[in-house]
């Protein structure tokens, strides 16, 4: 990955994590990247980490396990209660459209639904059901 090569220069591995990110955004490996490179920033605000979460959202919406993992690892930079409000909603909107995925962009849509579900608290208790 080419923005391996800046380690160093925080600004230019960020831009090209982005450019990634617009290419295939979707890609988790990424998206982990972009995550540690801002806890590795010291000047990252509250605002930057809600901003991230947003775009999470937007992109890994029919991956539920991946998502609710990488937001897990944002939730400790959500401090004031404004931020840590957005972004539970945030949080549960996403899993919520999740549940309800309807959508023809990965192959088993249902499997996107249940595991919102169950990141959401939502389980099927039903063992079989028979005709």
């Amino acid at each position: 990955m080419l923005a391996d090569l800046y380690q160093d220069d925080k600004v230019k591995r960020e831009e090209y994590l982005w450019a990634s990110l617009k290419e295939l955004d979707f890609n988790v490996d990424t998206w982990y990247e972009l995550i540690m490179l801002y806890n590795s920033d010291d000047t990252k605000t509250e605002e930057d980490y809600y901003n991230l979460a947003s775009k999470l959202s937007q992109s890994l919406l029919e991956y539920p396990l991946p998502y609710y993992q990488l937001m897990a690892l944002i939730t400790p930079h959500m401090t004031s209660p404004e931020y840590k409000f957005n972004y539970s909603l945030l949080l549960t909107n996403t899993l919520t459209q999740g549940k309800n995925y309807n959508g023809t962009d990965v192959l088993q849509p249902s499997l996107t639904r249940l595991l919102a579900n169950y990141l959401l608290g939502i389980t099927d208790t039903t063992l079989a059901s028979f005709s």
